[in-house]
């Protein structure tokens, strides 16, 4: 047994390693960075009100907004990917464009 003097040392070294550590890990500081990533940056012009409305109506109007359901994905359901493609149809025509209009003439 004269390995068993270097086997108590050894243990009592890992026991202190092991307690520091665990004191020092709730302390220590942690860039914002790490657990959100950067900043987001605002690309472009900011919307206004009235296209955020515009957009939101849209998307209800798609029937889009029925499948904000948590974490589940619609991504395979045939009649998602239908309500998208009118949802974005309706976003890049001039649908969207008249309906920002009657909402800025009705905000003033």
């Amino acid at each position: 047994m004269q390995f068993a003097p270097h086997l108590r040392a050894l243990t009592l070294v890992s026991a202190c390693l092991a307690a520091s550590t665990a004191f020092a890990a709730p302390n220590a500081v942690v860039s914002q960075e790490v657990w959100a990533g950067p900043e987001p940056v605002v690309v472009g012009q900011p919307l206004t009100r009235a296209e955020v409305q515009a957009d939101w109506q849209l998307w209800q109007q798609a029937g889009l907004d029925a499948y904000v359901q948590g974490d589940r994905s619609f991504a395979n359901d045939p009649s998602y990917e239908a309500r998208l493609a009118q949802y974005q149809q309706s976003r890049k025509g001039t649908a969207y464009t008249a309906l920002v209009q009657r909402l800025q003439a009705q905000a003033q």
